[in-house]
């Protein structure tokens, strides 16, 4: 029984003697059973690609399995029993079938999609390709979701080792112009600073000498209008405080008086020095400059002759 080879000869009968060569991509697979195990050996010859690769004797059995090298190229190769006498004689020969070479992982496959703007939509772009085609896009221009599959070609894979990719995903549509960026970019004013204005006003009450200040301030602020993007003043806003403090009596401007009465002037006396004035006198009837001036210059003298008599102490002492 062969695989991947066309027999030549064959022994007879099969039930007797059953030789199997098989044959892979890599491989050559001998196997006999059944020979006679006389004192006349069998002898067997293996060639591949021309060259002998078993050359033996060997009794009722043999199996044996070869290499044949590069699996990726066929390989010739022939068997060859010589049993006693002619009629359990073998020749085969035959040609494997080479391996399919192993894929390269080289492919490569890249898309981009453009992004949309304010006057156009996104598109889908195809990008180059090694080793791979690209099929046909369910979309190309937003907005849309689109679908397309790269396949590698023949001997070459992703480097996931699949032979085929599919790019999936969204391409926008044009932005709305409404919206920015699209929409014109206002640039709000810097906002002014509020107006203060603030005065004082000043009182001042002499009969019960106190003085009150009163600070009034009145500020103005600002709101955006939106229509014309611009600040605009808002109604004005007064706050008003007061801070009251004494005041001395020599703070008050002149006025009236008040109504006073003025007490008569008493009589003064043709000897002063002998007719003293009472203090009480004095008390009620307010002061008399030519009362007083004789008293006055009495106390001084008086003042005079005490210091001048702690001296002369004070010279005694130091004397004695």
């Amino acid at each position: 029984m062969t695989s991947g080879a066309s027999a030549v000869a064959t022994a007879t009968p099969a039930d007797a003697h059953t030789p199997e060569v098989s044959a892979t991509c890599s491989t050559l697979s001998v196997e006999l059973t059944n020979y006679s195990g006389d004192r006349d050996p069998n002898r067997i010859t293996v060639t591949v690609d021309s060259a002998t690769v078993e050359k033996a004797s060997f009794g009722a059995t043999f199996a044996k399995t070869y290499p044949l090298g590069d699996s990726t190229v066929a390989h010739r190769y022939t068997v060859t029993v010589d049993a006693p006498g002619t009629v359990y004689d073998v020749a085969e020969e035959g040609t494997s079938v080479p391996c399919p070479a192993p894929m390269k992982k080289d492919a490569i496959a890249t898309l981009a999609v453009t992004p949309a703007d304010c006057d156009t939509s996104g598109t889908l772009v195809l990008g180059d390709s090694n080793n791979a085609t690209w099929g046909v896009p369910t979309a190309t221009t937003g907005p849309a979701d689109y679908s397309v599959t790269a396949t590698a070609v023949s001997g070459h894979a992703f480097a996931d080792g699949k032979r085929s990719k599919t790019f999936t995903g969204a391409i926008e549509g044009k932005l709305d112009p409404a919206q920015a960026p699209c929409a014109s970019v206002i640039v709000v004013p810097e906002r002014p600073v509020p107006a203060v204005v603030v005065s004082d006003e000043t009182a001042r009450d002499c009969d019960s000498l106190t003085q009150t200040t009163t600070t009034t301030t009145t500020t103005t602020g600002w709101r955006l209008d939106e229509p014309t993007n611009s600040w605009v003043a808002i109604p004005a806003v007064t706050t008003t405080s007061s801070a009251t403090v004494p005041v001395a009596a020599a703070e008050c401007p002149a006025g009236t008086p008040p109504t006073t009465t003025t007490p008569p002037t008493p009589s003064v006396p043709t000897d002063v020095s002998r007719t003293p004035v009472p203090v009480d006198a004095l008390a009620s009837t307010g002061s008399n400059a030519d009362a007083i001036a004789p008293i006055g210059a009495a106390l001084l003298l008086a003042g005079v002759l005490l210091t001048l008599a702690r001296r002369l102490r004070v010279g005694r002492a130091t004397k004695n």
